[in-house]
């Protein structure tokens, strides 16, 4: 594919503004209460898997709530990256009524904080839409860690 001068000027500040961002978001964290390292906890398949099913309160572009469930959570790792990291995927389900587009959310949970992530939307089906946020962690986990 080929792309002129003027294409690229224009389109690689955009392009680092996204990996900028999706770096923050990547790296995001939570606070857990009493915690020394509060504020650079990462986030991890362990403390999502407790609150399967549970409420998360999403904020839309006008700052009004969406309530959204997270119905499924999915771990992406292969037997050759499982010692690397963690890579698993949140799958959300909100009502149909409030769609909310791809981007960046503010999210709040009763146990976890509040958070950022990057959520996509996926599939409508009757009066709920489906949400998929990734995280990537590329540290080092426990080699027994066994997923549910």
């Amino acid at each position: 594919m080929k792309i002129s001068r003027r294409k690229f000027v224009v389109a690689a500040p955009l392009a680092a503004g996204m990996l900028v961002q999706m770096n923050s978001v990547a790296s995001a964290q939570f606070a857990i209460a009493g915690s020394p390292d509060a504020a650079v906890a990462p986030f991890s398949w362990d403390s999502f898997y407790p609150y399967l099913t549970t409420s998360f309160t999403f904020r839309d572009a006008a700052d009004m709530p969406v309530e959204m469930r997270l119905m499924q959570m999915t771990d992406n790792r292969t037997p050759q990256t499982a010692a690397e990291g963690e890579c698993f995927s949140l799958i959300f389900t909100g009502p149909a009524n409030q769609p909310l587009k791809h981007g960046v959310y503010t999210i709040e949970h009763f146990a976890l904080g509040t958070m950022s992530l990057l959520v996509t939307q996926g599939v409508t089906r009757k009066s709920v839409i489906r949400y998929e946020a990734i995280i990537n962690r590329m540290t080092p986990i426990q080699k027994n860690t066994v997923r549910r």
